[in-house]
């Protein structure tokens, strides 16, 4: 290969995969929702929204999902990738006081359930919406573990940008759990169940097997997007990549830390089967009634479908990791624009 990582090194994965069928529908949707909140301020951001193509990434995350499921899925995607931007456009003009505020108001958000008061900034407001359309359809106890796992979000962007400020490389053991918690991916896995019209039992959710599966399922994940996106991070100079930690901590080159981190992916790969059977006889021996169960394996189906998916996306199907939407080192890409100023 040309360059190291990057759109060319593909990670077989051995899940089932199927993209949902109205994908470019909710694409469009997911476009109007956006400027409906003004979070597009440039035309040349709202052109691009098509080529970044978050609707086609999620559409294999609910494959089966009814169309306002799919789109509520969706939307929450674009949101989380749109305020992942305003990290890194804070990191990469000085802006972390901006990016405190922000934050801070997102906190007050998720804490309320979207009923917090205001003053209007397209990403607070467009967070509200989200969740007075998302906490109400499910349980308090379902609730709660979302909002853990929001609160979750944003202390692992906090932690990455400790690292970013003062241009460390975390540890190996840091690197992971950091990365768990700033991926979203357990927020995701939650939102499944909206697409699958189900509620896994807390108990279930928060047993060994399950929690085996979304770390297993976060952690696949989120090393793919390290390798594909490494080319990127590169030029950028982001030591929140597990390639990168690997070079710095254990001296491995280049080529040898990508290789490296696809045979951790796969040993992952195989932690997430094990966990699958697992849970199956958790459920068994539990007498997790026949729907009950059928559902929960329909979500698990679904981790596997959007790990798939993300894969094959990550390579071919969006312009989040080329080169050559960077405007040059230490800029943010094109992509990407200020929606950092408070009101």
């Amino acid at each position: 290969m040309d360059e190291i990582g990057g759109p060319d090194y593909a990670v077989p994965l051995p899940f089932w995969s199927m993209a949902h069928p109205q994908h470019a529908q909710v694409q469009l949707l997911a476009q109007e929702w956006a400027e409906s909140y003004g979070l597009f301020r440039s035309e040349t951001t709202r052109s691009k929204f098509h080529s970044l193509g978050y609707g086609r990434l999620m559409s294999y995350a609910c494959p089966t999902a009814d169309l306002d499921a799919l789109r509520l899925m969706v939307e929450w995607n674009t949101y989380f990738f749109l305020f992942d931007d305003q990290q890194n456009y804070a990191m990469l003009n000085d802006r972390a006081e901006d990016y405190g505020w922000l934050q801070r108001a997102i906190r007050r958000m998720v804490a309320s359930h979207g009923s917090a008061p205001h003053s209007g900034h397209p990403l607070v407001a467009a967070l509200s919406d989200l969740c007075r359309r998302t906490f109400p359809r499910m349980s308090i106890a379902w609730g709660a573990r979302f909002e853990e796992n929001l609160r979750r979000w944003l202390d692992g962007q906090s932690q990455e940008n400790k690292f970013r400020a003062i241009g460390k490389t975390p540890t190996v053991n840091e690197y992971v759990q950091m990365r768990r918690d700033a991926s979203t991916v357990y927020a995701h896995i939650d939102l499944m169940e909206i697409g699958e019209q189900t509620e896994i039992p807390d108990d279930l959710y928060r047993s060994i097997p399950f929690q085996s599966l979304v770390e297993s399922t976060t952690d696949i994940m989120c090393w793919i997007n390290d390798i594909h996106s490494l080319p990127v991070e590169t030029v950028e100079g982001d030591p929140i990549n597990l390639v990168t930690v690997l070079q710095d901590h254990d001296g491995l080159g280049p080529h040898e830390a990508v290789a490296a981190v696809s045979d951790l992916v796969a040993s992952r790969v195989e932690d997430h089967i094990t966990a699958i059977r697992e849970l199956q006889e958790r459920m068994e021996e539990t007498c997790v009634p026949h729907p009950i169960r059928e559902a929960v394996l329909r979500c698990v189906r679904d981790q596997g479908s959007w790990a798939a998916g993300m894969e094959l996306w990550d390579r071919t199907d969006t312009i989040r990791f080329s080169c050559g939407e960077l405007q040059g080192p230490n800029r943010p890409p094109q992509y990407a624009e200020d929606l950092l100023t408070p009101p």
